[in-house]
């Protein structure tokens, strides 16, 4: 009963997630999300292919004189960061802790479209073709890690808080990729505001 509820997580939560993240749809709410998050597996996800999130394109605006060199000291104080530790701070329990990585992963998923709208508004057409690859590369990697994550289910051991943190991380690194190309290439941030806010509850 408990890997059943774990399969109805990925394929309800974690699809959601994915296409909101790589096709810029909307996603439910937190409220809707499964409340069941899948525990950390002794196969680690470091044992699968790790998504190439800065090979292409090449050349980026802004030489390299000119890039702003403060991009992590800016990263630092991203207002999803920020809520993560809030919730975190005030977590009572391992359940609360599982809910604040699968909030944080919601907004870096929504966030995800955001920043690489902003990335392709600033290459050519055919460095646009490059980035557009390099970002279907990533969907297809992480929908490989997703998977990995669910065929494993049934060694999985370790805390559900555990897993929600890594799947947290996959979600925020390709972020992390995509405001970093941002930043330096022009020298601001893509906007966290659609990213932290909430969706509306259908219906």
């Amino acid at each position: 009963m408990k890997n059943r509820l774990m399969r109805t997580f990925f394929a309800a939560w974690g699809l959601c997630l994915l296409l909101a993240a790589c096709q810029g749809t909307e996603q439910p709410p937190a409220s809707s999300s499964p409340s069941v998050v899948p525990s950390s597996s002794e196969a680690s996800l470091s044992q699968t292919p790790t998504p190439n999130v800065t090979s292409a394109p090449s050349s980026w605006p802004g030489s390299a004189s000119s890039l702003p060199s403060n991009f992590d000291e800016v990263w630092a104080e991203n207002p999803i960061e920020a809520a993560l530790q809030e919730e975190l701070d005030s977590a009572n329990n391992f359940d609360d802790i599982t809910w604040a990585y699968i909030h944080a992963t919601e907004r870096w998923a929504r966030l995800i479209p955001i920043a690489f709208e902003d990335c392709l508004s600033l290459l050519s057409p055919e460095d646009q073709e490059a980035f557009q690859a390099d970002q279907e590369k990533w969907k297809a990697d992480l929908d490989e890690k997703l998977q990995y994550l669910e065929d494993n289910l049934d060694k999985m051991i370790e805390g559900n808080e555990a897993a929600a943190r890594e799947a947290c991380e996959l979600y925020e690194e390709r972020a992390y990729s995509l405001c970093k190309r941002k930043f330096c290439s022009d020298g601001v941030m893509p906007s966290f505001e659609g990213a932290m806010k909430e969706p509306e509850a259908a219906g």
